[in-house]
């Protein structure tokens, strides 16, 4: 079973990370899913996400398992947000095949993000970006993937739709290092709320998400 890694940040605090290697027969036979769940599942066409979906809960399922939650399954709220079922711990997940990122917290608001860095970011970078964080990053595609990643972080956190991602989501300077700390700003009718979130770059993808 290629669960990379299970780490606790916390008392109340678990992130993990699994490398997809398991084709779809091999990943079923590490879960039970209802008739419902097959369903959600064969919604998706391409087989990578199916792959992904499962990958996914199998991963989350560890974790509950290590704070003695039940795991039941997972829904969205109303904002679209992933949420355990009959639970109140908060999760959020992430994946960029072959890879899925996953975090648990027993009672505050979580985001997580991990993705492979890729030049296309170059293409949209004007879009996710300040002017001053554009003049920061330049293009440097490790420092946009960062910059991607914790950004997303943040809005997987905020949990509400509406937020523009140059506008509302805004980081401070970070280092051009493997590992570190990068400070974002969700800033929503003037009011801003500071976290700090912890970023990983391995030879296959970049990680982020909030330590506090």
């Amino acid at each position: 079973m290629p669960l990379d890694k299970i780490e606790q940040i916390n008392p109340s605090r678990l992130v993990g990370i699994w490398h997809i290697t398991e084709n779809l027969d091999q990943l079923l036979q590490l879960i039970t899913l209802t008739e419902r769940q097959r369903e959600e599942m064969n919604l998706y066409k391409v087989d990578n996400k199916k792959l992904e979906w499962l990958s996914a809960r199998i991963l989350i399922k560890l974790m509950a398992a290590q704070f003695d939650i039940n795991f039941e399954g997972i829904e969205k709220n109303e904002h679209g947000k992933p949420c355990l079922k009959k639970s109140n711990c908060e999760i959020s997940l992430s994946h960029s095949y072959p890879y899925v990122a996953a975090i648990i917290d027993k009672t505050k608001d979580v985001g997580i993000d991990i993705e492979q860095p890729k030049e296309k970011l170059q293409k949209v970078a004007h879009r996710f970006l300040s002017i001053p964080e554009l003049d920061f990053i330049k293009d440097d595609t490790l420092m946009l993937c960062k910059a991607w990643c914790a950004k997303e972080t943040l809005y997987k956190i905020y949990g509400l739709r509406g937020l523009v991602f140059s506008e509302n989501l805004l980081l401070e300077p970070y280092d051009h290092t493997n590992s570190g700390i990068i400070t974002g700003n969700i800033i929503v009718n003037g009011r801003a709320k500071k976290y700090k979130l912890e970023y990983k770059v391995t030879e296959d993808y970049v990680l982020t998400y909030n330590v506090s």
